[in-house]
């Protein structure tokens, strides 16, 4: 029992040192140059480094050595975790726990069960730091005493700053709320004044499903005033409430499902002189309650300048009380009624992998099926514009009158671009890239054959082609500067030849 012993408390003690190791002793030599400085401190972190290493496989011999050996915990406390229910740990751990109190588990099981519990407890984002400690059980030869040491973050904090997205730069003040019932839960409220998004205020309550960091529940509630008059010709009032249920498997390569029902009411109002009829025609209040689901999974090896790797975003949403002729009352109230169905694609290959260059390809579309013969502006896709098909103003592909969007029930989008290092400058945040978006949106006649409109949409795309330059902004977002020449264009589309910046962080 003694080997368990010493290999339980080296395990710890040196993932400690590891994650936290001591700072290099430094002897104070006058007048030392700045080359030697360097040279000497290269070598201080090399010995560190060989230590570490050395520690690491004397470990791994240690736990190899006694992994089959019999041990079990027979007794764990939780310290530092004043805050939360004892309630709450006892659900959190038990699952991971119950193969280590096994009386026939083994050493190998006990490390693998309390790993896994550790790293749970840290995924609940309310925890700065998790460490354990294992030691022998005072009247079991086999039995393991385990304490899990925790230090809780704060319960309040507040921030404010700035947001720039396209074509809307907003300030904020956010508040949050953790762990305020001692079971993992969020309360978030934030509050946002822009140039397009006028004012906006959402409240949100989130918390843990059966005690899962990976599955929530969330209750949510806005209200929001968007000055849409740039391109549509009109301003935009929402008042709406959600739930949703949302679960991300934590296993690498997997993606995340998120199922909800939104209720929304919202005022088109504010008209400009020259709105379209067809914008005029709906103004005032609509009601949508609708049910969604989406599916994101995403294995980019850089959220925002990534060299490999795909993304995939699914949605789909039906919104009314019933399926139209199908006559299948679903419940859902509202005067809204429709399907609607979009699919955001991705993949990054590398080509050259001494410079990074890489070739991208993406895909977008989207259906919208009134299920009583008709859509409204709010419920459209708009496409056009730096963050997506390149080449075109801001949601300017489609139908259009008096020069105003009036947005589509059906749209493409493709592009394919090749990204590669800025010479002389390998290390910078910034890639080299040269594009070719092409995209159509187009309305949907229910009295047409839809497979006709389609093909339609397939065969008749804007392109343009361009170069630019593309960098990541603080890891938060992607700026573009790209100069295009639009190559293909339908009538009445707004074209940008030249200079156009983009920022978001799903871009096309």
């Amino acid at each position: 029992m003694d080997g368990l012993k010493e290999t339980a408390g080296t395990f710890w003690r040196t993932c400690s040192e590891y994650v936290h190791p001591p700072p290099p002793i430094r002897e104070q030599v006058p007048l030392e140059d700045a080359q030697f400085k360097a040279e000497r401190e290269a070598r201080v972190q090399a010995q560190i480094q060989l230590s570490y290493e050395r520690a690491m496989a004397r470990l791994s011999e240690m736990i190899d050595r006694n992994a089959s050996k019999p041990a079990h915990i027979s007794s764990l406390r939780v310290l530092g975790a004043n805050k939360t229910r004892p309630g709450f740990l006892q659900a959190v751990l038990e699952p991971h726990l119950a193969a280590a109190q096994d009386p026939e588990a083994t050493f190998a099981t006990v490390l693998n069960s309390i790993q896994a519990a550790a790293e749970k407890l840290e995924r609940f984002d309310i925890f700065h730091g998790v460490s354990v400690d294992l030691d022998t059980a005072a009247r079991d030869p086999h039995g393991l005493a385990a304490l899990i040491h925790v230090r809780e973050k704060s319960r309040w904090k507040a921030n404010s700053g700035t947001e720039m997205a396209q074509h809307d730069q907003s300030a904020y003040a956010r508040f949050t709320l953790r762990n305020i019932c001692g079971g993992a839960e969020l309360l978030e409220g934030q509050f946002s004044y822009g140039t397009v998004t006028r004012n906006a205020f959402e409240v949100r309550l989130e918390s843990p499903v059966n005690a899962s960091p990976d599955t929530k529940v969330e209750v949510a509630g806005w209200n929001s005033s968007t000055d849409k008059k740039l391109w549509a010709g009109h301003e935009e009032v929402s008042r709406g409430g959600a739930v949703r249920l949302r679960h991300a498997d934590p296993t690498p390569g997997s993606g995340m499902h998120e199922l909800g029902w939104m209720g929304v009411w919202r005022t088109n109002t504010g008209m400009t002189e020259t709105a379209p009829h067809s914008i005029r025609a709906n103004a005032g209040d609509s009601v949508k309650s609708a049910i969604y689901h989406t599916y994101i999974r995403k294995t980019f090896d850089h959220p925002l300048l990534p060299t490999s790797g795909t993304y995939l975003r699914l949605y789909n949403e039906i919104a009314g009380a019933s399926l139209g002729p199908l006559g299948l009352g679903l419940g859902l109230g509202g005067d809204t009624h429709f399907l609607k169905s979009e699919i955001h694609s991705r993949v990054v290959t590398p080509l050259h992998l001494p410079t990074s260059t890489t070739l991208s390809l993406s895909l977008r579309a989207g259906g919208l099926w009134g299920l009583r013969g008709i859509t409204r502006p709010n419920d459209r896709f708009f496409l056009g514009g730096p963050s997506d098909v390149r080449g075109f103003a801001f949601n300017a592909l489609g139908p259009r009158e008096n020069n105003y969007s009036l947005g589509g029930d059906i749209y493409l989008a493709s592009g394919l671009a090749i990204a590669t290092q800025i010479p002389y400058l390998p290390t910078w945040p910034a890639r080299l890239h040269t594009f070719l978006n092409a995209g159509s949106l187009s309305p949907i006649d229910q009295t047409k054959p839809l497979g006709a409109q389609v093909r339609e949409v397939v065969g008749r795309g804007s392109v343009a082609v361009g170069v630019g330059v593309v960098c990541a902004v603080r890891g938060v977002a992607r700026v573009e500067v790209n100069l295009g020449v639009p190559v293909v264009t339908r009538g009445g589309e707004r074209a940008v030849k030249g200079v156009q910046v983009g920022l978001g962080v799903e871009m096309l």
